[in-house]
């Protein structure tokens, strides 16, 4: 019968400052492990996790626990999807196609070889829409170990997709980085920013709006100068645009006089009249100021009258001109009639099509803050077909913990609606019980973006477009 040459019970101490202990269950309770010198090693024999001391005295708090392989892989890849780049992306096959063994296969016009990772991302069935790795062995592809997962993205190395990135959305691979900066490239150009950043316009010309005031108030500037449309008059209509309008007066005025026996193209039409008053004694015809009972001073008072006093100085009539001059400059002013465009109409008046304008851009352009959201809140609302937002959230109680994403949604003109969130970034731990919906209040074709959650979140969304 053999016996053990040497047995330890509780523990090997090989110096005075260093220990090597077991026990059953976590250390630093009391005993050995709470007398241990700082760098001891424990080891629990329950389940064998090892402890290193790196406080004197008692308590679980004096040990820190070693992580272990398999600890450290369940605790990443619960919270990180890692995705290589691609080499290509293939949108085309809807089943993984099959090369020849021990052969490179092309995709895309790319020649992919062993190992190389593919984006297919029209799969349907199987293992579905992934990253697939080529076997040339066999000339097969086998999905990525990596499984898809909502927010995973991935960047395109070579072919038609080169220097593109892919993000998932839980049913597809969507581009998200072009796209995003040809729309705001668009959107910079719509409405005259030339640079990233908290930028305020410049403008040109600033006879009615204020330098570096926004588009809104620049645009209510300008309206308030246009003034209410005109009334019903002899030659203009309020059904006309402006243009349309002062064509009226031109030709109602017609093209300025020649010189004669007693008027000069050099005077103005008051003086020409006054010139004629002096010399002319023959009764009129009915007119639409004048009548045939009339004196020739009568009529010229009537058409005084009529035509009002002289301008003064202004940005673009001048009291020294005519009224032919004025009103040729004014029409150089405003210009050729507009042609149909994505907001306004020819057959628009100045006014309306300004106003369309105004209603355009706050509708595309919108920022909404709200502050400590708990029970679900309408955060922004918009009556269109479609609308974008970008949204982002952060928690009341710890401001590192940070949502963004971007919300689409769709209307179909009454009360159905449907959306979807994508490019969704998370810092920190998930913020509790967030929700971000869009949905419609019961107006026709109204959409609703909405956020709720357990603990008060503060959140700022931005219209990014809308199709109305």
């Amino acid at each position: 019968m053999s016996l053990d040459f040497f047995r330890i019970e509780r523990g090997l101490e090989l110096d005075d400052s260093v220990q090597y202990l077991q026990g059953i269950g976590a250390p630093g309770a009391g005993g050995d492990t709470a007398a241990a010198q700082v760098g001891s090693v424990y080891t629990d024999n329950t389940d064998g996790a090892l402890y290193t001391k790196i406080a004197a005295g008692t308590g679980l708090d004096k040990w820190q626990k070693m992580a272990s392989e398999t600890y450290v892989n369940n605790a990443v890849g619960a919270t990180v999807s890692w995705r290589e780049p691609v080499v290509v992306r293939d949108n085309v096959a809807t089943t993984l196609p099959t090369g020849t063994a021990t052969q490179p296969i092309v995709v895309d016009g790319a020649s992919v070889t062993n190992g190389q990772r593919v984006l297919f991302s029209a799969i349907v069935g199987g293992a579905g829409k992934n990253i697939y790795v080529y076997d040339q062995a066999t000339g097969t592809f086998v999905e990525d170990s990596n499984a898809e997962s909502d927010g995973d993205a991935v960047y395109v190395q070579g072919g038609t997709s080169a220097g593109k990135t892919y993000i998932y959305n839980g049913s597809a691979w969507v581009q998200s980085d072009q796209s995003s900066l040809d729309e705001l490239g668009y959107l910079r150009a719509f409405i005259g920013k030339d640079a990233a950043g908290n930028e305020m316009p410049n403008y040109t010309s600033t006879n009615f709006v204020l330098q570096s005031s926004s588009l809104e108030a620049a645009v209510s500037a300008l309206d308030a100068q246009f003034g209410p449309d005109v009334a019903l008059g002899n030659f203009i209509d309020p059904a006309d645009s402006t243009n349309t309008n002062i064509q009226s007066l031109d030709t109602e005025i017609g093209a300025n006089v020649t010189a004669g026996g007693w008027i000069s193209p050099a005077n103005s039409i008051n003086q020409n009249l006054q010139a004629l008053d002096t010399h002319l004694g023959v009764d009129f015809v009915v007119g639409n100021y004048i009548s045939a009972a009339q004196t020739v001073s009568g009529a010229v008072t009537a058409l005084d009258v009529a035509i009002g006093p002289n301008v003064v100085n202004g940005n673009f009539v001048l009291a020294a001109n005519k009224v032919q001059q004025n009103i040729q400059a004014l029409d150089s002013q405003i210009g050729a009639n507009v042609s149909n465009g994505g907001y306004i109409l020819a057959a628009n008046s100045t006014n309306a099509n300004v106003q369309a304008l105004d209603t355009a851009l706050t509708q595309v352009a919108l920022q909404t803050s709200v502050t400590n959201v708990t029970s679900v809140q309408t955060i922004d609302s918009v009556t269109a077909d479609a609308a974008k937002w970008f949204v982002h959230v952060e928690l009341v109680s710890d401001p590192t913990r940070v949502y963004a994403t971007e919300v689409y949604a769709l209307s179909d003109g009454g009360t159905g609606t449907d959306f979807t969130r994508y490019a969704t970034l998370k810092l920190g731990t998930a913020i509790p019980g967030l929700v971000v919906s869009v949905d419609n209040d019961g107006s026709n074709g109204n959409l609703r973006l909405r956020v709720a959650a357990t603990g008060a979140v503060n959140v700022i969304a931005r219209r990014a477009s809308v199709l109305v």
